[in-house]
């Protein structure tokens, strides 16, 4: 049967409990046997004793009855009250039955039980001398005469004989009682001392000895030692507190396993994390370098910007200059046609226009070639602007989360120096046509110079010549017209190239702070890594405090 504590405790206690009990109704059993016995033996000294009163009684009744003495009378009554009580005292000796402690049959009675045995036999005897002796005793009263007190004396002997021998073997049962009450009290006395010793025998194997146990387990533990186990043989609550205590071993020893994996896993985490975050230093330094290099050269950039919106100013002003001259041509021609008469001063205006016109022409040219160089600057500026743009690219996809941003950023850089090499190939085509059309003009003003100086050689040849310096005219007129459109729209482009250069600088001086923003995100990364690191071997000194059993 399996016990809980509780009713182990409790079972111990009755145990305790009951040896007292045991050994009170022990004693009073044996107390109670003694006063009977004792009782017992007493009222058969008192029966001996009263078969001698008996005749002695009657023999005084005799005599007072002879001397006509007045107490005769009481005498008889004590006589027949003596015979009365030991009459009931013998049936109860032999039948059991409510004895008088007294000679008084009236006064305080005892309830004794029957013998038995030898003393029941022996007791029977005696009723077979009492009766007869009896019935002498009441002859002897009543008919005074001697041979009947000869009787009554005769008998009496025999039953006194006879009750001292009841007497005798009532005193050696009552010896025997009490020699086995002894034993039996001895016997009890024993008994309870090998039920007590037995008790804490157990108690001590399946409370005590379980309860150290687990102290002593609960004392390995408290000092970090995880490795051993409790046996458990009990199902109580001691089991129970055994199982619990290895499965809180058990427990304790998985989660500072567990701890101690991540406790390794945090320490090269934070490792990498510090290598991480030199990179991340390394790489936001070298950021910020490049960001200043591209800002120095869109810085450069705009300034070349600056100075080629202001060429082509100055280009669109001549050419402006030239329409306005070939518009003076044209009218010059008219006049030619209608005043031949002042050919002269004509050919001579004319040569003087011409000469202006070559030298504009060849300024324009040379503006022209200016505005080429410019613009082979800012393809090489755009180029490299493309090749800082893909290496922002690269740097901020190995920047991860944190180069996000800068990502975006050098999207739109690279997307601004396309546009840039656009632009810039736009004003490069229609830099070689101004280049063209001012090649062509200068070739008609060479010729309508030539035309000029021979104006007065060739005379007759005015209208022809006019004619065709008419309709060089006008196509001059229009090819510089052109040009001066071409112009505007190159000066167009110019200034929305200056406006990209400028969001360009603009941009790159954002993409600038967020590098310093991430060289100091990349620092408080880096002492975020060496805290983690501190805080990992702490733990792992923390965890190396405890040993725990291989997995």
């Amino acid at each position: 049967m399996k016990l809980k504590i509780n009713q182990k405790m409790g079972l111990i206690m009755i145990v305790f409990f009951l040896i007292p009990v045991f050994m009170f109704s022990a004693t009073v059993y044996t107390t109670q046997r003694q006063k009977n016995d004792s009782l017992i033996i007493n009222l058969a000294g008192r029966q001996r004793m009263l078969t001698q009163k008996m005749s002695k009684e009657c023999l005084t009744y005799m005599h007072q009855t002879m001397m006509e003495d007045k107490a005769a009378i009481n005498t008889k009554k004590v006589l027949l009250n003596t015979m009365a009580v030991f009459e009931v005292t013998l049936t109860a000796l032999s039948e059991s039955g409510n004895v008088p402690l007294s000679l008084d049959l009236e006064g305080e009675k005892k309830f004794v039980p029957a013998t038995s045995g030898a003393v029941a036999e022996q007791l029977v005897k005696v009723k077979e001398l009492w009766f007869p002796f009896k019935a002498s005793v009441n002859r002897s009263v009543e008919t005074l005469e001697e041979e009947h007190v000869l009787i009554v004396l005769r008998d009496n002997l025999p039953l006194l004989s006879a009750m001292d021998k009841a007497t005798g073997l009532m005193q050696r049962k009552a010896e025997e009682k009490i020699d086995t009450l002894f034993y039996a009290q001895l016997i009890s006395q024993v008994l309870g001392v090998v039920i007590v010793v037995i008790a804490i025998f157990w108690s001590r194997r399946n409370i005590v000895m379980p309860i150290r146990q687990s102290v002593s387990f609960a004392e390995t533990v408290s000092e970090g030692n995880l490795e051993k186990t409790m046996e458990v043989k009990h199902t109580d609550e001691i089991g129970m507190l055994g199982n619990a205590l290895n499965h809180t071993v058990s427990m304790l020893s998985e989660m500072i396993r567990k701890i101690n994996d991540d406790v390794t896993t945090l320490t090269e985490s934070s490792g990498e994390m510090n290598i991480v975050a030199d990179e991340m230093a390394g790489f936001s330094d070298t950021t910020v370098a490049k960001a200043n290099t591209v800002a120095a050269a869109a810085e450069e950039t705009d300034s070349a910007m600056n100075s080629i919106a202001a060429a082509m100013e100055q280009a669109y002003t001549n050419v402006d200059s030239v329409a306005s001259s070939t518009e003076e041509l044209s009218t010059s021609i008219g006049e030619i046609t209608q005043r031949t008469g002042d050919a002269s001063n004509s050919v001579k205006n004319a040569v003087d226009h011409a000469q202006k016109a070559t030298a504009q022409v060849s300024e324009l040219g040379n503006a022209a070639e200016e505005i080429g160089i410019v613009s082979e600057t800012i393809t090489a500026i755009s180029d490299k602007t493309s090749l800082l743009a893909l290496n922002a690219t690269i740097e901020a996809a190995r920047a991860g989360e944190a180069g996000k941003g800068f990502a975006v950023v050098a999207g739109e850089i690279k997307e601004l120096a396309q546009q840039t090499v656009q632009a810039t190939g736009d004003i490069s085509a229609k830099l070689q046509g101004v280049q063209q059309l001012t090649d062509q003009t200068v070739a008609m003003i060479g010729e309508i110079t030539e035309v000029v100086e021979n104006v007065s050689l060739i005379i007759f040849g005015i209208n022809e010549s006019v004619e065709q310096q008419s309709m060089a005219t006008q196509e001059i007129t229009q090819n510089i017209m052109q040009t001066s459109q071409g112009l505007k729209e190159v000066t167009q482009n110019v200034s929305q190239t200056k406006q990209a250069t400028g969001q360009v600088a603009q941009e790159i001086s954002e993409v600038n702070e967020n590098a310093e923003q991430l060289s100091n995100s990349s620092a408080q990364v880096q002492r975020t890594a060496v805290r983690l690191k501190e805080l990992s071997e702490h733990l792992n000194e923390l965890v190396g405090n405890f040993a725990i059993a291989e997995a």
